[in-house]
């Protein structure tokens, strides 16, 4: 038979469950608390819940339904018209404190049936009251209820969730965790400095769930699932034969063997003031003007001052801007955790079809990511999923890491390096293709300038002509200049 997949309402949260929420299924909810165990709940609940799918929300040892309601009301996805109409919430709080497990049982197995259920939640039955006058359960008896539990609601005709607090060891040792069809672990962890939350998928019958730790936010909209990269497709052969894109720069691109190979990954790198934004902005920009798609990461400047910028070179950025054939996502913002950072940039990716991506720069990224994550880690998963599918990525970064450490030159398929160097008493631009991989490419060092145009190439460093600039313009002499001043 057919399984019927139910959207969750969780963005991203289908995707790493390898396609929805099964029908019938029997689900446990685990975490510690704060990790978000009931809103997630509550999230599922009112995406699905109506007059065909009634739904019933069980508290039993955790805050009783008035209290829960008070507070799940802050969310957008909050549907006060589902309250006790198509959502139905049932505290047995009074039952579990007299210590009448089977009481408990009976209620629950009664309520479902009356109301012919659909969705059936139970919230939870971990950290027990314990009523002074009556018998504390022991933990034969808990562990009897919750296997009872268990088998009813995986044999129920109801998508079922049991929420409880669980030791990572019971992973292994409690049998309600082989019992259930589909298994989400929420925790809250340290990584560098900052906390994180993140899920889980352990199993999920029947199907094939995305692997990892994947990101977790949490919102006035509820919560927010940012699914682990993956590589869909095998990464295209480096070779001669596939189709080179234009940097925008007419002699850089024969340099470089008739541009950068598509899906490659490039390091532009040098110090500050070489043209690095420069380049990677007119790559984007020469991409947009023949039609492609492409998106503009901005770690560092403001969006506002970096459009003014790159229309003062004559990129024609705002129409692209404008008509969305290129995007910026900017990661000015404290807040973004390294897991949220990767799913912007992939989302906006997809949603445009962008064949261009550019980072601007590796630095501001640190800053926004390194903190939590290994630069180095963030860097291949973020790259090998982009590259694989055909996208172009160009990343700008300085001559070293913020820690001091070299630049993980490895992960790029192709490095330019931009120079300042001392000439006849002016500081002079020089360009090099440091490494393309499988590719041939120009071993000539390059002077070049920025002007209203943009990124332009001059001559080769030992091929200068005296009488002229770099560029092959006439230099004036003393008495020449000393007339025009």
């Amino acid at each position: 038979m057919p399984i019927v997949h139910l959207p969750t309402g969780v963005p991203g949260l289908d995707e790493v469950m390898g396609g929805g929420l099964p029908e019938f299924s029997f689900n446990i909810i685990a975490g510690a608390p704060g990790t978000g165990k009931t809103t997630l709940t509550q999230q599922i609940l009112f995406a699905n819940a109506s007059r065909g799918r009634p739904a019933t929300y069980f508290t039993i040892f955790g805050e009783p339904p008035l209290k829960l309601l008070r507070y799940q009301q802050q969310f957008s996805f909050f549907d006060t018209e589902k309250v006790n109409r198509t959502i139905h919430f049932v505290n047995l709080g009074q039952q579990a404190l007299q210590g009448d497990l089977r009481a408990v049982f009976d209620t629950i197995v009664g309520e479902v049936r009356d109301r012919n259920a659909s969705l059936v939640a139970i919230d939870s039955f971990r950290g027990t009251p314990h009523n002074e006058e009556l018998p504390e359960p022991t933990g034969v008896e808990l562990q009897r209820f919750a296997h009872q539990l268990a088998l009813y609601l995986a044999n129920a005709q109801a998508t079922s969730f049991l929420i409880g607090e669980y030791q990572p060891l019971e992973r292994a040792t409690n049998p309600l965790f082989t019992t259930a069809d589909g298994v989400l672990w929420l925790r809250q962890l340290v990584e560098g400095h900052q906390p994180a939350r993140k899920l889980e998928v352990l199993k999920m019958r029947g199907q094939g769930p995305r692997p990892g730790l994947h990101g977790v936010r949490i919102t006035a909209d509820g919560v927010q699932i940012m699914p682990s990269p993956t590589i869909s497709t095998p990464a295209p052969l480096h070779g001669a034969g596939r189709e080179r894109l234009s940097t925008g720069v007419e002699e850089l691109d024969r340099m470089l063997g008739g541009g950068i190979p598509a899906g490659d990954a490039l390091l532009v790198e040098g110090v500050s003031g070489t043209g690095k934004s420069v380049l990677a902005t007119q790559f984007i920009a020469e991409g947009g003007q023949a039609g492609e798609p492409g998106v503009i990461v901005l770690a560092e400047e403001h969006p506002e001052r970096f459009v003014a910028r790159a229309q003062a070179l004559g990129f024609g950025l705002v129409p692209l801007l404008d008509t969305h054939i290129v995007e910026i996502v900017s990661l000015r913002r404290p807040d973004l955790s390294a897991d949220e950072v990767l799913s912007h940039i992939q989302h906006t990716v997809r949603r445009l079809g962008a064949r261009r991506l550019a980072i601007d720069s590796l630095a501001g990224l640190e800053l926004a990511v390194a903190s939590s994550v290994n630069i180095r880690d963030w860097l291949y998963q973020a790259l090998e999923p982009l590259t694989s599918t055909g996208v172009t990525v160009c990343v700008t970064a300085g001559p070293a890491q913020l820690d001091g450490s070299p630049l993980p030159t490895f992960l790029f398929d192709n490095v330019v390096a931009l120079r300042q160097v001392e000439r006849n008493g002016r500081l002079a631009r020089l360009l090099a293709i440091v490494k393309m991989r499988a590719s041939s490419h120009s071993d000539e060092l390059r002077l070049y300038e920025i002007d209203s145009r943009g990124f332009r190439m001059g001559g080769k460093l030992d091929a200068i002509d005296p009488s002229v600039d770099p560029f092959g313009r006439p230099k004036l002499s003393d008495v020449q200049k000393r007339a025009n001043a």
